[in-house]
């Protein structure tokens, strides 16, 4: 059974869609993760949720840019069905853990169906997290469903972004029209 969450005064919208996807992907929701890449846990005192007040580094607005141009860049190479540029986009974990990208393809076609030409898209501005940054997009399917899609972005060893993750959820905020 699953608790849909609402957000705490106070907290962060990423806050509450990491909350809410939590949950969702326990039960059937979609969610892809890369392997442990050592950045994984929170040290002590951090929240890893964006919680304000729990002294979380804001990005840049160039490295916040950064971020969104990589996502939004994945996103419209899945509406092209440029599957090579949108394999360029993820993590070197997550290309070693789907090989090439007729397969990492095929496990977006199947998990994650939303994110290939989605009706429409909203982007959050992302929050630094340690080791990396988190990014949710709002997304509205053709069948009118509205997703939360929550990604993972990994800081590369260029100072470049890439996707480590994604874990989507249905986003119970919005009535569907």
């Amino acid at each position: 059974m699953t608790i849909a969450r609402r957000p705490q005064p106070g907290a962060t919208l990423v806050a509450h869609a990491l909350a809410c996807c939590i949950a969702v992907a326990g039960s059937g929701g979609a969610a892809m993760a890369a392997g442990d890449t050592g950045d994984a846990g929170a040290t002590a005192g951090q929240d890893r949720s964006g919680a304000e007040g729990q002294g979380q580094a804001r990005l840049s607005d160039a490295d916040a840019h950064a971020v969104r141009e990589v996502v939004q860049g994945q996103i419209e190479a899945m509406a092209t069905d440029d599957d090579a540029r949108a394999f360029s986009f993820a993590s070197p974990s997550v290309r070693n853990l789907f090989h090439d990208a007729p397969s990492f393809m095929l496990m977006v076609r199947h998990g994650y169906p939303m994110l290939i030409r989605p009706t429409s898209t909203l982007y959050l501005r992302p929050e630094a997290i340690e080791g990396g940054a988190v990014l949710v997009v709002h997304v509205v399917d053709h069948d009118g469903e509205s997703w939360l899609a929550t990604y993972q972005m990994q800081r590369q060893p260029d100072r470049s972004w890439r996707i480590d993750g994604c874990v989507v959820a249905p986003d119970d905020q919005q009535e569907s029209t």
